[in-house]
């Protein structure tokens, strides 16, 4: 889950802990896995890294396939 820049840290923390415990019981992985969504709990600087890693795989894909906008 992403939000707006500036989100202060005390709720950043709280959000993620919430979320990290819905998206760790089984009845919510398994209607998630239903529909075709794998669940990735993660800490918030997780998943910084990991859409940094995303970001700059899909840029390299992109340029490496010279996919241009319609």
């Amino acid at each position: 889950m992403l939000g707006p820049a500036g989100i202060p840290k005390d709720v950043v923390e709280k959000l993620n802990t919430q979320i990290t415990n819905i998206l760790k019981q089984n009845e919510f992985k398994e209607k998630m896995a239903g529909i075709g969504i794998q669940t990735m709990p993660m800490t918030p600087d997780q998943l910084k890294s990991h859409v940094a890693s995303e970001v700059t795989k899909w840029v390299r894909l992109v340029k490496e396939a010279n996919i241009q906008p319609e």
